[in-house]
């Protein structure tokens, strides 16, 4: 047994004694550089929730800074009075560990720890040590602090995104809350230590500010967990007063509420709703919040609506990757996916995955779904690894449809397979992605994201792929791309063409012109090219190559050799030579058109 391990023992039994001994011990008398927060026993006064924080967390403290290489959880008390705290336990992930008596003056700072790292800590303030803490988890885990009644006081989330620093993420450094006072704050109200030591156990933080949370809590979602129960996701935590009121929530305009509102620990971030009555399969049912649901601040939610409905597993193609930013310069890349099935989507049974673009092995998983998420149909859901940076670059219309994974993607940047696969190994939908499948005239194309142009055509076809247009800001995450397109009805068996009038300028209206065909027998061989008004070759975009029965080619206006042509009218003549002999001849015609502003 290690000599400090024997000492900590030793100094619990007098203090045990000391405690029996006389109300008027402490149970510590330690003083440190940030002053003295010796504590006492006094009566003790009732607690709510976030009367104590959790005000840093040092969860990798090696290789050191300045700091013991010791890892601690910093608790602050936020009141204006003295808290005893009897029974109280930290959870560290999924190990609840019980805490020994503590009392906490107003303002005051306490250290726990590790029974063996008490010597080490013991200089910078009073310290609250457990025998067999769990180590802490350097990428993130949720830690939680719950009082003799299992009242939550306050969860943490922490991850490794929330240093804010790649260099201080390494090890060493601290992470610190700005503001006390807006325990449910997040990413924005955390980073690194900024202390030349690391770290500032004991101390007011080295980040300390005030950052107000200001924003009311937005409605994210509604997902049916059985044919009476729906789970409903909230962006932020919520007071646990307002979330657990079932008149806070109607179904249908008031048709009927649930029975019971069950307001899920630890960060209070969704509510599980219990109807008296099953829902019926082949209908969406319309799900309204009132704004007496609030934030743990008490900013109000605005009345909001969501649709939810019995959902189903999908479908190989009943889900498509639809957009991808797979070359950014920082960690806003993401994957969007779209339902363009006509039913109710279960995503929990599915995993978005690296493959091998060769042999069709899985290389990494990306992102699980391991909760109820649904989607509607025509409704989206992005993957990305850091949706603050991905809010912040591009326009998120929609916030609901992001959602972040615990990793950064890290997709390649020139070529890559991604695969939406169901219970790890059916494939949904596959993307063999390239960079050749940019706009041409486009010579760098990061933080430029590709996006599909037809939901119900093949993913893996390059003309169905086209970089997201200026106008838009290059990416669409969420919502409806900037080049997605729906080809008018044609006659049954025909080759057509739309627009007539295209503008191959990359501001997402009529950038590409399409070649449609329908043919009334496959096994077709067919010659596409392009020609301008003197008869001159501009460019053959198929030349003997096989068709299928439908499908459809594009044009982004350049020619042999990538440069972008003239405006002026084209001519698209297309051959096609049946298996039997016969060839169809089609001619028709486009204007290339420049914008004039």
């Amino acid at each position: 047994m290690k000599i400090h391990t024997i000492f900590f023992l030793f100094l619990s039994c007098i203090l045990f004694l000391r405690v029996k001994g006389s109300e008027e011990s402490n149970i510590a008398n330690l003083t440190w550089n940030c002053g003295n927060n010796a504590v006492k026993k006094i009566t003790q006064p009732s607690t709510h929730p976030y009367d104590i924080v959790i005000n840093e967390i040092m969860a990798d403290p090696y290789p050191t800074v300045g700091l013991p290489d010791a890892e601690y959880i910093e608790l602050l008390n936020t009141t204006d009075l003295d808290i005893t705290a009897l029974d109280w336990k930290m959870i560290v992930g999924d190990k609840v560990i019980p805490l020994p008596f503590f009392h906490l003056e107003k303002h005051a700072y306490l250290l726990i720890c590790e029974a063996g790292d008490s010597i080490l800590l013991n200089p910078y303030g009073t310290i609250l040590p457990v025998l067999s803490l769990p180590a802490l988890n350097n990428e993130g885990q949720t830690l939680t602090l719950t009082d003799m009644e299992n009242n939550v006081i306050h969860s943490v989330s922490y991850s490794e995104k929330w240093y804010g620093n790649s260099l201080k993420s390494e090890g060493g450094w601290s992470l610190e809350i700005a503001d006390p006072e807006n325990p449910c704050g997040r990413q924005e109200n955390w980073a690194a230590s900024d202390h030349n030591q690391g770290g500032t156990p004991g101390c007011e933080n080295s980040i300390y500010r005030s950052n107000p949370d200001i924003q009311r809590p937005l409605l994210l979602r509604a997902a049916t967990t059985s044919d009476s129960c729906v789970l409903v996701s909230f962006s932020e935590p919520i007071l646990v007063s307002s979330i657990s009121d079932p008149f806070a929530y109607s179904v249908d305009r008031n048709v009927f509420h649930p029975s019971v509102a069950e307001s899920l620990p630890p960060d209070f971030s969704s509510v599980r709703l219990s109807f008296p009555r099953p829902f019926n399969s082949f209908l969406t049912y319309e799900l309204m919040v009132k704004n007496s649901v609030c934030d743990c601040v008490g900013n109000a939610l605005a009345d909001s609506y969501t649709e939810f409905g019995l959902a189903s597993l999908p479908d190989s193609f009943d889900l498509v990757i639809n957009e991808v930013l797979f070359d950014a310069p920082g960690d806003e890349e993401f994957v969007e996916i779209f339902n363009r099935s006509d039913r109710i989507i279960e995503l929990a049974s599915l995993s978005l995955v690296l493959m091998d673009g060769y042999t069709g092995d899985f290389t990494r998983k990306l992102y699980e779904f391991k909760w109820n998420f649904q989607l509607l149909p025509g409704q989206f859901v992005v993957i990305t690894g850091n949706a603050p940076t991905l809010q912040q670059h591009y326009n998120c219309k929609v916030p609901a449809a992001v959602i972040e994974a615990d990793d950064i993607l890290n997709l390649p940047d020139k070529e890559g397979a991604l695969a939406l696969v169901r219970n790890s190994s059916m494939p949904v939908d596959c993307f063999f992605y390239d960079a050749d499948y940019h706009f041409e005239p486009i010579t760098d194309p990061e933080g430029i994201s590709l996006e599909r142009i037809f939901a119900d055509y093949p993913t893996n076809d390059p003309d169905n792929w086209h970089s997201a247009a200026q106008d838009a800001g290059f990416a669409t995450p969420g919502y409806k791309n900037s080049q997605s397109f729906l080809p008018a009805e044609s006659p049954a068996s025909s080759v057509w063409t739309e627009p007539e009038v295209f503008t191959p300028d990359n501001d997402g209206n009529d950038d590409v012109l399409s070649v449609f065909y329908r043919l009334e027998v496959s096994g077709s061989l067919a010659n596409v090219i392009i020609f301008d008004s003197r008869g001159k070759l501009v460019r053959r975009l198929v030349n003997n190559d096989w068709l299928g029965t439908e499908g459809f080619l594009t044009w982004d206006g350049t020619n042999t050799i990538g440069a972008l042509e003239k405006a002026g009218i084209y001519v698209i003549y297309t051959e096609i030579l049946s298996e039997k002999g016969t060839v169809k001849k089609y001619t028709s015609t486009c204007v290339l058109s420049k914008d004039l502003k």
